[in-house]
């Protein structure tokens, strides 16, 4: 006898199932392999821009190599050059610059005559410290010079003054002054009047050490306007 199955079989879905399935792996696949491409091409491009990049400033580098390759060489070339413009100028400087000195010493001894110094320099120094002020009714025909020695660029001068005041007001000037410093008194003497002038008071010789500078201007390091020094000795 035979016998005829009439239910509906289940094959059909499962194999709907896995087709399903199969295409959903394809389509999976492809837009996996396209994004990867597209991450490809993008990190491409970027590799080849930063490629182009190095090779631009690898150029740079090999200009800036050859402009510099002779850096040594014209780094003491230079050095040569300053050298020699400096024992130029000192030579000038030896030349010319004790006429500027004595130019500058006439000054602080003229009547009218001021100390070459910055003036705001000189107002803030007075501001800090009063007693440094030059007098400028000063009259410098109430001292004299006897000598003026230098070497190396330092002086020793000795002179005569009508009274220690005078000698004072010398140095402070001399110490004002931008041409000189290290100002040193290093004796007064008061001397006797002579027979013939017994009315007149004892003349104050003096004996004062300092150094010059030639060109007028403070070295660095140096700040023009400091205090003379203090006597070593001082005589009757």
């Amino acid at each position: 006898m035979i016998r005829i199955n009439l239910l509906p079989t289940r094959d059909a879905p499962r194999r709907q199932a896995a087709v399903i399935q199969v295409v959903v792996f394809i389509v999976l696949l492809v837009v996996t392999a396209i994004t990867l491409i597209t991450v490809d091409s993008i990190l491409r491009s970027e590799i080849a821009v930063q490629v182009r990049s190095n090779a631009l400033i690898q150029t740079r580098i090999d200009g800036i190599n050859r402009q510099i390759r002779d850096h040594d060489q014209i780094r003491t070339r230079i050095e040569e050059i300053e050298q020699k413009q400096s024992v130029i100028d000192e030579l000038q400087a030896g030349r010319t610059g004790p006429v500027f000195v004595m130019v500058e010493l006439a000054k602080v001894m003229s009547r009218n005559g001021t100390p070459t110094i910055d003036h705001d320099h000189y107002m803030d120094l007075v501001r800090r410290s009063p007693g440094q002020a030059f007098d400028p009714t000063w009259d410098g025909r109430r001292l004299w010079l006897g000598s003026f020695t230098e070497e190396n660029r330092e002086v020793e001068l000795n002179g005569s003054a009508m009274s220690h005041e005078d000698v004072a007001e010398f140095l402070r000037r001399l110490s004002l002054s931008d041409f000189f410093y290290e100002v040193i008194l290093i004796e007064t003497r008061a001397e006797a009047s002579q027979p013939a002038a017994e009315w007149a008071a004892p003349l104050v010789t003096f004996q004062v050490r300092c150094r010059l500078r030639y060109s007028g201007r403070p070295d660095s390091g140096q700040e023009a306007g400091t205090s003379a020094g203090t006597p070593a000795t001082t005589g009757a």
